[in-house]
C-alpha cells in the first residue's frame, strides 16, 4: 500500500472517531456525538489532569468550540484512531487496502455535507443574519472582533449567498467520481480562507475548521503530485484506483441515489420545517426593535427587543445589560430574568408611536425608532 493510501484510510477512521466526540448540530442525521460526548468529555478530564496537570474545570468542552478541553480531545482521538487503524491492520492486513476505494468515498460524502450545511446556512441567511438592533447601536470599538466580521457580513444578502455558493458547488462536485478532484482542490482552496478568517478573525471554530481543511489536503494530496509531476517531468502520475462497488452498477447506483436524497434532506430539512428560505424575511417577534428612552432624567439611553428574547438595555454611560426576556402577550407584560435569576416584571402598553413600560415604582416611555427594512 502507499503512503496515502494508508493516510486516507486512517483519516477516514478519525473523522468518525471525531464527529463522534462532540455534539454537531445535525437536523434530521441522528447526532451521535450528542450521546458519546460525555464519555469523550471524561477521557479529555482524565489525560489533560493526569498527564499534562491541566485543571479539570478548564479541560470540559461542548459542541466543537475552541478551548483547551477540545485540543486535548483532538489529540486523544488521534490516539485511538491511530490505535484502531493499528488494530485492523494487525488482524486484517490482507484486508485493509480493500477498503481504500470506500475510503475516498466517505471522506468526498464526509466533507460534502459539511460544506453543504455551511453552504445553504449561508445562502439562506441563516448563519451570516442581519445584526440585531443593539449591535447596530454598539460603537465599533466596543464589538468583539468575531461578531464584528460575523455582523458585517449578514448587512449583505448578495456575498452571503457567493460565499455559500463558494461552498455548495465544490461539495456538488465532490459527489461524483469524474469530478471530485476539481471539487477536492476547490475544497482545499475554500477550508483555506475558512480557516485564515477564523485565526483573523477569532472565530471559535478554529481547531475544527482546520481538522476539515486537513482532511481536504488528504483527500487532494496525491493529485497535487500529479500537477508536481507535470512541471517537472518527475515520476509516474497518480492513477485513480478503480471502485469494486462500481462493478456491479444497479447496486452502485441505487446506494448513491440513496445517499444524495439522505445529504439533501439533512442540509434542507431545518429550512423546510421553519418555512423559510431567507432569514432576511422571517417576521421578528413582537417589540423587536431599537427604542429611545422618551422619559427626562432616566439612566437609560435605550432599550432593544432581540429576536432571542433578551431585553437589553444601553445605560446613559454606553453600558449594556441583557436579561432574558418572556412577553405574555395577552398581559402586555414582560417577565425578566437576571444572570442571578433574579425576576422582574413589567407592563407595556402603547400610545400612539410611543411604548410606555411601567411597574410599581416607576413608568419609562420609549419611542420606537426605524432602524432598518427587511
Amino acid at each position: 500500500m502507499r503512503l496515502n493510501q494508508h493516510l486516507i484510510i486512517y483519516t477516514c477512521i478519525l473523522c468518525i472517531v471525531f464527529m463522534c466526540s462532540f455534539s454537531f448540530p445535525f437536523q434530521f442525521f441522528p447526532n451521535v456525538g450528542g450521546v458519546c460526548e460525555p464519555l469523550f468529555n471524561e477521557i479529555s478530564v482524565w489525560v489533560g489532569s493526569n498527564i499534562f496537570g491541566i485543571e479539570k474545570e478548564s479541560l470540559l468542552y461542548h459542541s466543537g468550540e475552541d478551548s483547551i478541553g477540545m485540543l486535548v480531545n483532538l489529540v486523544n482521538v488521534c490516539f485511538i484512531s491511530l490505535l484502531l487503524y493499528g488494530i485492523l491492520w494487525n488482524f486484517f492486513k490482507t484486508k485493509v487496502p480493500l477498503t481504500f476505494p470506500f475510503a475516498v468515498i466517505f471522506l468526498r460524502y464526509f466533507l460534502a455535507i459539511i460544506l453543504l450545511i455551511y453552504g445553504f446556512d449561508k445562502i439562506y441567511k441563516y448563519q451570516f443574519y442581519y445584526p440585531e438592533p443593539n449591535i447596530l447601536y454598539t460603537k465599533l470599538k466596543d464589538i468583539p472582533q468575531d461578531l464584528l466580521y460575523w455582523s458585517t457580513m449578514g448587512t449583505s444578502y448578495s456575498y452571503s449567498v457567493f460565499a455559500g455558493l463558494m461552498e455548495v458547488i465544490p461539495a456538488i462536485l465532490l459527489l461524483w467520481r469524474r469530478t471530485y478532484v476539481l471539487g477536492a482542490f476547490i475544497n482545499v482552496l475554500v477550508f483555506t480562507n475558512v480557516v485564515m478568517t477564523n485565526f483573523g478573525f477569532d472565530v471559535t471554530i478554529k481547531l475544527f475548521s482546520s481538522f476539515l481543511l486537513f482532511c481536504s489536503i488528504v483527500l487532494f494530496a496525491p493529485f497535487g503530485l500529479n500537477i508536481w509531476k507535470a512541471f517537472t517531468g518527475k515520476g509516474e502520475p497518480y492513477v485513480l484506483e478503480s471502485n469494486t462497488l462500481y462493478k456491479s452498477k444497479p447496486l452502485y447506483y441505487s446506494l448513491k441515489v440513496i445517499v444524495v436524497i439522505l445529504i439533501l434532506i439533512e442540509c434542507q430539512f431545518k429550512y423546510v420545517m421553519q418555512g423559510s428560505f431567507n432569514d432576511d424575511r422571517i417576521n421578528r417577534p413582537s417589540l423587536h426593535g431599537t427604542y429611545e428612552i422618551v422619559s427626562e432624567d432616566s439612566l437609560w439611553e435605550r432599550i432593544y427587543f432581540h429576536r432571542q428574547g433578551y431585553f437589553i438595555i444601553e445605560l446613559n454611560n454606553g453600558e449594556f445589560y441583557d436579561m432574558k426576556m418572556t412577553n405574555i402577550k395577552d398581559q402586555n407584560k414582560l417577565i425578566l430574568t437576571t444572570y442571578d435569576n433574579e425576576i422582574q416584571e413589567l407592563l407595556y402598553k402603547w400610545n400612539a408611536d410611543t411604548l410606555n413600560l411601567f411597574n410599581e415604582d416607576r413608568s419609562i416611555d420609549v419611542k420606537s425608532i426605524q432602524v432598518y427594512k427587511y
